[in-house]
């Protein structure tokens, strides 16, 4: 039985447009539903941040392909996601200072 939608890239989730588009794209989006990874146990200081950006990147592109399907423009999206990542940081409070 063929499907009531196929998309054979994510590359082009958001320019369907079969008359159920949107019911297309969240299809595909809930199938598509990414996993953070949990930090190695062999992970090292040099590392961590490389593999802590390479672990939240899937979900960070989910984010910005909902946001866009949802009608925001790209440039609007990335300062949004900027500005929340800067509160984020911000929240941390002042970094531990050297003695």
């Amino acid at each position: 039985m063929a499907s009531f939608c196929q998309i054979d890239e994510p590359a082009m989730v958001g320019k369907i447009d079969l008359g159920i588009g949107r019911d297309c794209v969240r299809a595909w989006l809930d199938m598509a539903k990414p996993q953070i990874n949990r930090p190695r146990p062999d992970i090292t200081a040099a590392t961590y941040q490389a593999e802590c950006k390479f672990a939240l990147e899937p979900s960070f592109l989910s984010l910005r392909m909902l946001a866009a399907e949802a009608g925001w423009e790209p440039t609007e999206i990335a300062h949004a996601l900027h500005d929340l990542s800067l509160e984020a940081i911000l929240s941390l409070g002042a970094p531990e200072q050297p003695i």
